[in-house]
């Protein structure tokens, strides 16, 4: 007997091959399915065998398919059968069982719930998704079909858009459009199917007349969308109460929260919209979801006429002006010559602000671990930005007043660049380490370590201010090197502090604090501290950093780049002004992308740019055979020892291990108690991984049964380490301790005989990958001064063979241990064959393959993955999910006094 909840992967219904559980509807359990027939994914909602007996309930499910069938809409999920499939029993005397599905669109995404858990949408997103599900409403009601249910939990965004599904509650309203043939139309029987009285939907989002268990029509799903965009705008859900019966009397006969009280970026004309879809009695509130999808979208092209905070008609005339007006006004702030960079002049709040195209060839990187503002120098002359050009990834200038830009030489692997006060030399994180170098020319110098930099600050005194890593406290060294020192200690409920800025006296400094367990950003905070006293003092609640400039703290806020008056000492003054709309708020690593000099000149990157990835497979050659899986955030890949299974590392700021079938292209995640974990590792057989979970500042080394799922501590470690190789026994397991920068060798369980196993106090050794037979490690050193790959037996690390020349990271081995694998600083991956001559490993020479990601910043991450064979490779390519816009905004205050008119 075949029943939903017991299905697993591989299970057919007729032509469909079951892949996956994803979720639960109104009215079944949803799985993931390949459809043998046309090779395509679906999603299949199976009827569970509880209510398969029931004649109302297969009623319910039945009226879904046919009602989801006749109506065809770009915002609906598009559904492509039915079916059911009779099985016998097991006992040959009871009755044979009957599995009813539906067959739907499969919709990569996630759904409006999942993307409330990170707080409030910015406005724009808030017009855009509720225009569509009102025109996916509009659509269904013309069709006589009411939802019901509409909730979060039943919207999807996709990359296409917002999508309407889970009609399982939904009914025949009895009122068709006047092209409807009523010889074709269903007869309406809502007492059949739901009892008279009976409520149904979800309580949050339900009209008085459903908890009246009234007739429903198409202004019940009016009051389910006034509430949705209530909650997209502010956060907050319309309507709360303690218990059932409080948020009953709530919808019944309170009101909630004015939306501008507890998002004060709400539009008026929003609120205007929301409050009379909220309405009490069905008679007062608009007529149709076409009449909120005509409002919402005049609201979006009304602009300040809508009540949009601090946009003016002003600008808008002064965009009309002729080219000799723009011309004129241009020369009365001195800013014609930037003129000469540009491809397009734009307004924005009164200030002049272009748009600067990079050179041809080069692509701004914008987002993530890859990528960083752009960032201005103190003289306001120069900006230091990355970019790629021929598939590599490297730091360049641009000088403002000629638009000439250059690259910065051997920043191949750079990120998050900071300048010097002098506004000659920049700071930057490569290769472990953070850097500085001339960019007009000049040797690079290492200052200190630093595992995945998270930003940097230069005072006027040669003081540097960093954090060194994702979860650590801010640390201070001179700019000559030398040792460094601890500035602050993160404090509960934070994990990390980063994105240190120093204020003008070079003493006082602005940093950045998050909670990785936190995910909806709630905790996320700017404090001021000084280097005479360290301890912190909270400035402002906010999703990202902010920077100090000119008597402002400048900060982005929902896509929006504010300007709050404060003094040096971090009090405020006045209220905040507006400086420019459609900032990018960079997710992955809790930054706002813009930059600021006291020259009054300011960069910000615009629009909604992320960093996501996708998992390839590619041969020898580096041409692409095909993709694996969806889009997501992949750090790590390890295969399992006989290639059918991966362990991957996914996601951020939370990240967690997840296992893959390779051959069914299905994955499941790996429970811990812990977040942010990483670093998997296989032991010979294949039935257990090891992983590390990190959590505030401390590393724990887990043990994780693939037979029966039970998991156990093996070592603990303050700071970051992860679990490198175990030996074929699993009697010596290798750690990787990324805050010393050494391998440790000890017996699982047993942390008090770890020894230092490969150590050098003047290297940082990281990177470390057992072999398949367990008897050799591979790892990363500087020792040299450039990271390169060695080899050395795990039984005795003495004597050590030096793999790559001219820089090599990431090691990995091939299934049989006779090919071993490394990358070069230009990102180049390099297959080198090994013999074992007795005792010895003898290395080949090493030949070029292909290139991969580089400049991610994460020294754990290991992003490709060779077949047993070594034929193909399982990459990680980043996916930007939009060109990046960077513009220049000159005299940046004037849009201060102008939003002040």
């Amino acid at each position: 007997m075949i029943q939903a909840s017991t299905m697993d992967p591989g299970s057919r219904l007729g032509p469909y091959e079951i892949l996956e559980r994803i979720g639960a509807g109104g009215m079944g359990e949803v799985f993931r399915a390949r459809d043998s027939r046309l090779d395509r994914v679906v999603a299949i909602k199976i009827l569970p065998p509880e209510f398969a007996s029931s004649p109302r309930s297969r009623a319910r499910f039945e009226r879904e398919a046919k009602l989801l069938s006749q109506i065809s809409h770009p915002n609906i999920c598009v559904i492509h059968d039915v079916g059911e499939q009779v099985d016998a029993a097991a006992d040959p005397s009871a009755p044979p069982s009957t599995v009813r599905y539906l067959v739907m669109e499969y919709l990569e995404g996630e759904s409006l719930a999942q993307r409330l858990q990170r707080g409030p949408m910015p406005v724009d997103q808030v017009l855009r998704i509720g225009a569509q599900i009102a025109d996916a409403l509009e659509k269904a009601h013309r069709g006589g079909v009411v939802h019901r249910d509409l909730k979060p939990a039943n919207v999807m965004i996709t990359r296409s858009g917002a999508k309407l599904l889970d009609f399982g509650l939904a009914k025949e309203s009895g009122v068709r459009s006047n092209g409807s043939n009523p010889d074709t139309a269903a007869p309406t029987d809502p007492v059949s199917i739901t009892e008279e009285g009976r409520m149904v939907g979800t309580f949050s989002y339900m009209a008085p007349e459903q908890l009246e268990g009234l007739d429903a029509d198409a202004r019940t799903d009016v009051f389910a969308l006034g509430a949705l965009l209530y909650e997209m705008m502010t956060g907050k859900r319309a309507f709360v109460g303690a218990s059932k019966i409080s948020l009953i009397a709530m919808i019944a006969a309170g009101q909630p929260a004015p939306m501008q009280q507890v998002q004060p970026l709400t539009p008026p004309a929003l609120e205007h919209v929301v409050l009379r879809c909220l309405e009490k009695s069905p008679d007062d509130r608009w007529q149709s979801a076409h009449d909120i999808r005509v409002e919402l979208d005049w609201i979006s092209q009304a602009g300040s006429r809508a009540g949009f905070p601090v946009s003016r008609i002003f600008r808008r005339r002064l965009r009309e002006r002729v080219s000799l007006g723009i011309l004129v006004f241009l020369f009365l702030v001195g800013a014609v010559a930037v003129l000469t960079l540009v491809d397009r002049t734009v307004r924005d709040d009164g200030a002049l602000t272009v748009e600067l195209t990079p050179p041809a060839g080069e692509r701004y990187l914008a987002a993530g671990n890859a990528g960083g503002p752009a960032v201005i120098s103190p003289d306001g002359r120069r900006i230091v930005y990355r970019a790629e050009k021929n598939g590599v990834g490297s730091l360049w200038v641009r000088s403002i007043e000629t638009g000439e830009s250059k690259p910065v030489p051997n920043t191949d692997d750079a990120y998050f660049p900071f300048w010097a006060p002098d506004s000659r030399r920049i700071g930057y994180f490569s290769s472990g380490g953070l850097l500085r170098i001339d960019v007009d020319g000049g040797e690079r110098t290492r200052i200190a370590d630093a595992r995945n930099g998270r930003g940097g600050t230069w005072s006027p005194d040669g003081t540097i201010v960093f954090a060194p890593d994702v979860q650590s406290p801010l640390v201070r060294v001179s700019e000559s090197g030398g040792g460094t020192a601890p500035l602050t200690k993160v404090a509960p409920p934070f994990s990390t502090y980063r994105w240190p800025s120093f204020l003008p006296d070079g003493k006082h400094l602005l940093f950045f604090a998050a909670n990785h367990r936190d995910l909806t950003l709630a905790s996320n905070s700017i404090f001021i501290a000084s280097l005479d006293d360290p301890s912190p003092r909270l400035l402002l609640a906010n999703a990202s950093n902010g920077v100090y400039v000119d008597g402002y703290l400048l900060y982005e806020r929902d896509r929006i780049l504010w300007a709050q008056p404060m003094s040096t000492t971090g009090d405020f003054s006045g209220t905040a002004k507006l400086v420019a709309r459609d900032a990018m708020f960079d997710a992955d690593v809790w930054r706002g992308g813009f930059s600021v000099s006291p020259h009054g000149r300011l960069t910000y990157f615009k629009g909604d740019v992320r960093i996501e990835s996708e998992l390839v497979w590619l041969d020898r050659s580096g041409a692409q055979k095909e993709t694996f899986g969806t889009p997501a955030k992949y750090w790590e890949i390890a295969f399992s020892p006989d290639g059918t299974r991966a362990a991957l590392s996914i996601g951020d700021p939370l990240r967690q291990i997840w296992l893959a079938d390779l051959p069914r292209e299905t994955r499941s995640r790996v429970m811990l108690d812990l977040p942010w974990s990483g670093g998997p590792i296989w032991n010979r057989d294949g039935s257990a991984i090891y992983l590390t979970a990190i959590d505030s500042g401390t590393s724990v080394i887990m043990r994780r049964s693939l037979v029966d799922g039970s998991q156990r501590e093996v070592a603990k470690f303050p700071g970051v380490a992860w679990a490198a190789a175990v030996n074929a026994d699993e009697s010596q397991l290798v750690v990787t301790d990324e805050t010393r920068g050494d391998l440790l060798k000890l017996h699982p369980g047993k942390q008090e005989d770890a020894v230092r196993f490969i150590a050098d106090q003047q290297a940082i050794e990281h990177q470390a990958v057992g072999s398949p037979d367990g008897e050799w490690i591979a790892y990363c050193s500087n020792e040299t001064g450039t990271f390169e790959s060695y080899v050395a037996r795990m039984s005795d690390a003495s004597a050590k063979i030096q793999l790559s020349h001219g820089g090599g990271t990431q090691p990995a081995w091939r299934a049989d241990g006779r090919e071993l694998y490394f990358v070069d600083p230009q990102g180049l991956l390099h297959a080198m064959p090994v013999a074992l001559n007795g005792d010895e490993l003898v290395p080949g020479v090493p030949k070029p393959l292909f290139h991969v990601a580089t400049g991610l910043g994460m020294s754990a991450t290991r992003v490709f993955a060779p077949t047993g064979d070594g034929q193909r490779f399982l990459v990680v390519r980043p996916i930007e999910t939009a060109a990046p816009v960077l513009r220049l905004v000159t005299n940046w205050k004037s849009a201060l006094r102008d939003a002040e008119r």
